[in-house]
C-alpha cells in the first residue's frame, strides 16, 4: 500500500467518523494550506514524515501502525470512534472555542441591555393599560 493510499484511507475514515468535514478542513486542522494538501493527495507532492507526525498529533484516534505501514485498522479500536466521543485539542479548535466564548459574552451583554430596556418600558405600559 502506498503512502498516498494510506493518507486517503485515513482521511476518508476521519471524514466518515465526523472528525473532519472535507479535505480543506483536514488540511486546516493539520495547519497546512488546503492547496498544499491537495497537491499531496493528487500525488504531485510527496508525503513527508512530518505530515504523518502531524496527523498523529492532531488525530490521536488514528492508528500509528496503520499510518506508518498500512497494516491494521485505520482508527484505534480503543479510542474515540467519532467526533461526538472526543474533545479536539488542536489550535483550530482552541480558536473556535475562543470565538464561541466571545459570542456568548456578546449575547449576554445584549440580553442585559434588553432587560434594562424592558424594565424602563414596563412601568409605562402598566400605567397606560390600567
Amino acid at each position: 500500500m502506498t503512502r498516498q493510499e494510506i493518507l486517503s484511507n485515513v482521511f476518508f475514515q476521519l471524514r466518515n467518523a465526523g472528525f473532519v468535514y472535507n479535505k480543506g478542513d483536514f488540511a486546516r486542522r493539520l495547519h497546512y494550506d488546503p492547496s498544499h494538501m491537495s497537491s499531496i493527495f493528487s500525488g504531485s507532492r510527496k508525503i513527508s514524515n512530518k505530515v504523518f507526525n502531524r496527523i498523529l498529533e492532531v488525530f490521536p484516534q488514528v492508528n500509528e501502525l496503520y499510518l506508518r505501514t498500512g497494516v491494521g485498522f485505520v482508527l484505534n479500536a480503543s479510542g474515540p470512534r467519532n467526533a461526538a466521543e472526543t474533545l479536539h485539542t488542536s489550535q483550530y479548535d482552541a480558536s473556535l472555542m475562543a470565538t464561541l466564548l466571545a459570542e456568548r459574552e456578546a449575547i449576554r451583554q445584549n440580553l442585559d441591555t434588553l432587560d434594562r430596556m424592558i424594565a424602563l418600558i414596563s412601568p409605562r405600559d402598566m400605567k397606560s393599560a390600567s
